[in-house]
């Protein structure tokens, strides 16, 4: 009997413990920074200015599970719930919200909560806000799967930009489904690589100029879009296509003499 109570007590004990061991939520990313949007098909934002509140934060729990708010520090009566958001690109359950007030550039505390408990962080000041520029002519070159993104270059005397990326967007789930490597602010062109995208997907590619603080942190950004664009097979695989549509016919004409 006291072996079987003792046995009892050490079970209670360990599930105690284990819950006890239980990390509230890891804050990895908190970024703050203007965003500039051109006009877009997928994203669901209209063309402006805004100020994004962007934070990614590790939990075992589900999204549905976990709150995300910002508190601005200059005001604290302005508080904005942050809204989850998903995607291939995004390893972490992300929280982001997007502002119209593009003068609340001061610093934003946050706190995000899941079941575990509560972790507090900081968005820190911009501290050089600037609308970054669009890109110009930004078109795409179709070749199968592998579309090549161009765009030609603003002025960007005055602005500090430190990189480009490109991100591809399935029109119809409206999922970011890829995002390039940084490129650097004189690039004017990039491939898709292969098995990203498919023949007869609709797609939206989004060219992102960025402007980085210290550590890598996200301060200033610009999003230009390319609008819907459908893959159609590239001309050589048309060709075969043909050749052997051709070969059908003759075969059939054949059998039929």
């Amino acid at each position: 009997m006291k072996t079987r109570s003792l046995t009892t007590l050490l079970l209670i004990a360990s599930v105690c413990t284990t819950f006890g061991a239980t990390a509230a939520p890891v804050i990895t990313r908190a970024d703050l920074f203007t965003d500039v949007f051109g006009a877009n098909a997928t994203f669901g934002l209209a063309a402006g200015n805004y100020l994004h509140l962007d934070t990614t934060a590790t939990s075992p729990f589900l999204p549905s599970q976990m709150t995300a708010t910002a508190t601005y520090s200059l005001d604290p009566s302005i508080i904005r719930s942050l809204n989850f958001y998903t995607g291939p690109i995004f390893a972490e359950k992300n929280f982001d919200r997007f502002l119209t007030n593009v003068s609340l550039t001061g610093a934003w505390n946050l706190q995000i909560s899941d079941p575990s408990g509560t972790t507090n962080g900081v968005m820190n000041a911009i501290a050089d806000p600037e609308l970054l520029p669009l890109m110009l002519n930004l078109h795409v070159v179709q070749d199968g799967t592998t579309p090549l993104v161009a765009w030609d270059l603003p002025d960007l005397s005055g602005f500090d930009a430190d990189r480009i990326r490109v991100r591809a967007t399935d029109a119809s789930s409206g999922v970011q489904i890829f995002q390039s490597g940084g490129l650097s602010v004189s690039t004017t062109s990039y491939m898709i690589p292969d098995g990203v995208l498919s023949v007869g997907g609709t797609y939206e590619f989004r060219v992102m100029l960025d402007d980085f603080a210290e550590a890598m942190r996200l301060e200033n950004r610009s999003n230009t879009f390319s609008g819907l664009v459908t893959l159609v097979p590239e001309p050589g695989s048309l060709a075969l296509l043909g050749l052997a549509l051709a070969g059908i016919v003759a075969t059939r004409r054949r059998r039929q003499q």
